[in-house]
């Protein structure tokens, strides 16, 4: 599958993945995997080409794709800070480049509150815009922190993570101690901690809290289930506490969440499809 940037400027974009895995890759700037854990990031200096899209693993994919154009994205910058490989994109004469973006919770809920749009003709637009703004908020915050893969980290390293990851998803309430995840994979608590923020861009715990939080928004939606019992599943043991995090997390409280996810809409931008 392709994505055409015609835009007749340099272009930002961006591929957030929903479902499955994809590969994308750029004329001149190689390829890059994509998954639940990365977001892409390409930047096209010239007048158009293209990106291409394949399947890394067979069945359903869905990826969430913001195109923004050089002088919109000075123009809503403008004024503020901005990440060294931002200010580098802007320069006349910037290469094109495609990368991968450590996918921070804040990155993530964006697709979810995109699709989950209860509204109609101007507020919509208006929604939608205020969601545009969350994205390139959170986009500027992940490359501020460093969230720019290392692309020469191992693949072994990133394997023990994985599974690391893969144990602590199956029992996030009852995590295992950190000599046990350690041991594990071959690695000492210090070089488990220090792997995995370098792999996933968070400490162990900040990464379990964020796991711990979509399990709620899943548990707010999908359940009828009081936002007290979802907090306590979560692992707060007050509901106003609970409520801070789920707000820095998704952008929205837990009760504005679970409301705004009753209805929904189709929104042009998704990329479907299936194997």
């Amino acid at each position: 599958m392709q994505a055409t940037f015609p835009t007749g400027e340099p272009t930002l974009g961006l591929h957030i993945p929903v479902a499955g895995r994809l590969v994308a890759s750029l004329a001149g700037a190689g390829s890059v995997a994509e998954n639940e854990r990365s977001y892409g990031l390409n930047w096209v200096n010239g007048s158009i080409a293209d990106v291409e899209f394949d399947h890394a693993t067979p069945g359903i994919y869905q990826t969430l794709l913001f195109i923004c154009s050089g002088s919109y994205l000075r123009r809503i910058l403008d004024g503020t800070r901005r990440p060294r490989l931002i200010d580098s994109f802007l320069c006349e004469k910037a290469q094109s480049t495609l990368t991968t973006v450590n996918a921070t919770a804040m990155i993530r809920g964006i697709p979810q509150l995109v699709n989950s749009n209860p509204y109609d003709g101007d507020l919509s637009r208006l929604y939608l815009q205020g969601q545009v703004f969350n994205l390139m908020a959170g986009v500027m915050s992940d490359l501020e922190d460093g969230g720019s893969r290392d692309q020469s980290h191992s693949d072994k390293a990133n394997a023990k993570i994985r599974a690391v990851c893969d144990m602590l998803r199956s029992n996030l309430e009852r995590l295992p101690p950190i000599e046990v995840l350690a041991t594990s994979v071959g690695l000492s608590p210090r070089e488990l901690g220090r792997t995995f923020r370098v792999s996933t861009g968070r400490t162990l715990l900040g990464w379990v809290a964020e796991r711990r939080l979509e399990e709620a928004a899943r548990l707010l939606v999908d359940g009828a289930l009081p936002i007290k019992v979802v907090s306590h599943r979560a692992g707060y043991a007050h509901v106003a506490s609970f409520t801070s995090a789920f707000t820095r997390q998704f952008g929205t409280p837990p009760s504005e969440y679970r409301r705004m996810r009753i209805s929904r809409h189709f929104v042009p931008g998704w990329m479907t499809g299936q194997e």
